[in-house]
């Protein structure tokens, strides 16, 4: 995990130039445009929640046109040049989750069944962020925020 998101300085793609702001992006970081690269980003933009990579192999868009070992690759590349990151624990399966310039989630991670659920709040770190800024002169300061536990469904099942 070599990358960790996107500065804020990076301009917010606008909606509908989303795909093709992202498949240049690639094309920048010597990423060959190809159709598996295509569908991959194509389908994590219309999913918004963070999604497995076994779940992600079987979609049938994707299983008509690369392997699952390519999904992993590709993802992992994404990864590399900070367009996607992984979540979860090596215990359970990583979940990939696109990351679009400008846009922001913190995540609430079960460590029993591994489900990862976006957090529908205020984030409590943006103030903080722009605290340490100030105080530290640090620039295109960014947080990743994951919080786990067990989630009601597994607590019921105790």
């Amino acid at each position: 995990m070599s990358s960790h998101g996107h500065s804020h300085s990076v301009p917010r793609p606008r909606p509908g130039e989303q795909l093709e702001w992202m498949l240049n992006f690639c094309r920048e970081h010597r990423m060959r445009r190809t159709q598996a690269l295509r569908e991959l980003l194509r389908y994590l933009l219309k999913h918004d929640l963070p999604i497995s990579w076994a779940a992600l192999s079987r979609e049938p868009e994707i299983l008509a046109i690369c392997d699952p070992s390519s999904v992993f690759r590709v993802l992992v590349k994404l990864e590399e040049i900070g367009l996607v990151r992984r979540m979860g624990s090596p215990a359970r399966s990583y979940f990939f989750k696109l990351q679009v310039p400008g846009e922001h989630h913190d995540y609430l991670i079960c460590t029993d069944c591994g489900a990862i659920g976006q957090l529908d709040m205020e984030c409590p770190v943006e103030k903080l962020e722009k605290r340490i800024t100030a105080e530290t002169g640090y620039r295109e300061l960014y947080h990743e925020l994951d919080f786990f536990g067990v989630c009601p469904g597994c607590q019921r099942r105790v």
